[in-house]
């Protein structure tokens, strides 16, 4: 408990690869998938163009197994962090970036 006795204190220490945190990697599609027991989030990096075989190509960057109790959490942070990106691409100082249109605003 806090010491004022009202919520817990909670304390993460994270660990991390210096080259995965410095670098990252890149994704513009994911795969959703599960099991009994899980989620697997699968991050691909799809190539541009238009295949001559209908068939597109990706590469698998990064696969997350999640537990189903955590994803409701991820889904609200992943979303609080999009909403404050979205304030900010619209705002100055991302001028070169367009926003998409949030559901319910006013087309004008």
């Amino acid at each position: 408990m806090s010491e004022d006795g009202n919520q817990p204190v909670h304390t993460l220490n994270v660990t991390f690869d210096q080259l995965l945190a410095v670098g990252g990697v890149y994704s513009n599609y994911v795969h959703c998938w599960f099991t009994q027991h899980e989620i697997t989030l699968d991050f691909l990096t799809q190539r541009g163009g238009s295949p001559s075989d209908g068939v597109d190509e990706a590469t698998l960057v990064a696969r997350v197994k999640v537990a189903p109790s955590a994803l409701g959490p991820m889904i609200q942070q992943i979303a609080s962090t999009y909403d404050a990106w979205i304030e900010r691409a619209n705002s100055a100082e991302f001028s070169t970036v367009m926003a998409p249109h949030q559901e319910g605003e006013d087309n004008e």
